[in-house]
């Protein structure tokens, strides 16, 4: 898979000037938005000039700027793509081999992208904000993400209290977002099409100092302006639906790390879940 424009930016910001760096933390936090806006306009976003915008995008590997804009509606394009359009544009498998040992090796490059692209940092800081048992976790997901969310709550429970898995009907979060503190998280899944409603919620828990987590695809969430922490999981799309493998490999190692790290104080909460367990039968 190539890597989008947002992954490339992300995993090249230590390469960067303290002034492409403004300018590449403008795009990340406006995406796509951002790039699609006058030279200027970026520019005066980000309190740079705009021969900074064109260094950056040379050094992002365009000969232009309006080549980089080009590149940009092409994925936005994409972002918007109905599952028949995906059908349709998909290359078909080879035909030489069973077709789940196909997508079994296309599905093995897209958590390899998953991997190589997500920043150690991000990863590091999102799994030590799931840790700390002093925070409130908040988790919701879309239509197609919701079943995401409850897998990561019902592993989370298990580690630490505070846990709280949203409904999906937008409707029921009032309560629950009246009911952040600064420095809780609320942990987002997001992608294509996207999930309108999650928009509110993300500005919303942004606005009492919340972490906003989210997780999404290589075409970013509306919500990715309001995140805090932004982990993106690679898709195939071969069948005209996006995978969810990489998200999946995101919650797992999460919930991984957070167990490896902290394992000593989470061992007497697993041991006090077991022993009622037991009792209960």
């Amino acid at each position: 898979m190539i890597p989008s424009i947002a992954d490339t930016v992300q995993l090249r910001l230590g390469e960067l000037s303290p002034v492409e760096r403004k300018l590449a933390r403008v795009l990340l936090e406006r995406y796509p938005s951002a790039g699609l806006e006058t030279l200027a306009q970026w520019a005066q976003q980000a309190g740079v000039s705009s021969p900074s915008v064109l260094r950056l995008v040379q050094k992002l590997g365009f000969d232009s700027f309006p080549l980089f804009q080009d590149a940009l509606r092409r994925e936005l394009q994409e972002r918007l793509q109905s599952p028949l359009e995906r059908h349709r544009s998909a290359t078909s498998p080879a035909q030489d081999q069973p077709f789940l040992q196909g997508y079994a090796d296309r599905l093995a490059r897209c958590l390899q992208d998953t991997a190589r692209l997500t920043p150690p940092q991000d990863f590091a800081d999102v799994a030590q904000a799931l840790a700390d048992p002093r925070r409130q976790i908040l988790l919701v997901g879309g239509r197609l993400t919701h079943a995401l969310a409850t897998y990561m709550a019902q592993l989370l429970r298990q580690l630490r209290p505070q846990v709280q898995l949203l409904s999906p009907a937008a409707h029921d979060w009032a309560a629950d977002i009246a009911s952040l503190r600064r420095g809780d998280v609320v942990v987002v899944f997001d992608i294509r099409r996207y999930n309108e409603a999650l928009l509110p919620l993300a500005q919303q828990s942004a606005d009492r100092r919340a972490r906003v987590v989210l997780l999404t695809d290589p075409w970013r969430s509306p919500v990715s302006p309001h995140a805090w922490r932004i982990l993106v999981g690679h898709t195939t799309g071969e069948s005209g639906w996006d995978s969810i493998a990489g998200l999946l490999l995101l919650v797992d190692a999460l919930v991984a790390a957070l167990g490896q790290s902290h394992w000593d104080a989470l061992q007497e909460r697993i041991q006090q879940i077991e022993s009622v367990r037991q009792q209960t039968g």
